[in-house]
C-alpha cells in the first residue's frame, strides 16, 4: 500500500498525463532488493520543467546533506539509509538500467520531500544539480496541485475531489 505523501506525488504527476507505479521493487544482486516509491512515465512527452520519465523518492522529512555520501562532512553522522541507491553508484546504475529494461530508456531520478531548511537549500540545490537529480518540494507540488485544479470538475478520486470542492468554496 503507498504511503500518503506517496498518494499525493502520485496524484500531482497523473494529473499532469503521467502514468505511475508505486513501490517498484529491484533486485540489485542475490538476497538484495532495493525499492522506488515512484516509477512515472509520460505516454505523450511534455515541456513543463518535469522530466518525462522518473524513479523518485518520496520521503516525509526534508532532505538534507547528511542524506548523501558525497555530502557528508568530516565528522559529521550521515543517514542515508533512505537513499541507498542513489548513494551508491553502482546500485544506482543498477537500478536504473533494470527499470529502463523494463519501462524503455530516458529514466531520471527525482526526490520529492518536504522542502529542506534554509541553511541547506544551497547546497542541496547544487548537488541535486550536479548529480542530475530533479527535486520537487511538497509545498510546491500541492501549490501546483491545487491551481491546476478545474474547481468545477469532477472527480472519483477522494482526495482530488476534496481539494477541488475546497477550492471551490473558497476555503483553500
Amino acid at each position: 500500500m503507498e504511503e500518503a505523501n506517496e498518494r499525493i506525488v502520485k496524484l500531482f504527476l497523473e494529473n499532469r498525463g503521467f502514468l505511475v507505479k508505486t513501490s517498484q521493487r529491484v533486485k540489485i544482486r542475490k538476497n538484495l532488493f532495493l525499492e522506488a516509491d515512484i516509477i512515472a512515465l509520460r505516454p505523450v512527452n511534455r515541456n513543463d520543467g518535469i522530466p518525462n520519465k522518473i524513479i523518485g523518492e518520496v520521503k516525509s522529512w526534508p532532505v538534507k546533506p547528511k542524506n548523501f555520501r558525497k555530502l557528508i562532512k568530516k565528522g559529521e553522522k550521515p543517514y542515508f539509509k533512505s537513499f541507498k541507491y542513489l548513494n551508491n553508484e553502482g546500485y544506482k546504475k543498477i537500478f536504473k538500467d533494470k527499470i529502463e529494461e523494463k519501462f524503455g530508456k530516458g529514466f531520471k531520478f527525482a526526490i520529492f520531500s518536504r522542502p529542506p531548511a534554509n541553511k541547506h537549500k544551497e547546497r542541496l540545490d547544487n548537488f541535486f544539480k550536479k548529480e542530475d537529480i530533479f527535486y520537487l518540494d511538497h509545498i510546491t507540488l500541492l501549490n501546483n496541485l491545487i491551481k491546476e485544479l478545474d474547481e468545477y470538475s469532477y472527480s472519483n478520486d477522494p482526495e482530488l475531489q476534496i481539494l477541488r470542492l475546497l477550492k471551490r468554496f473558497g476555503k483553500i
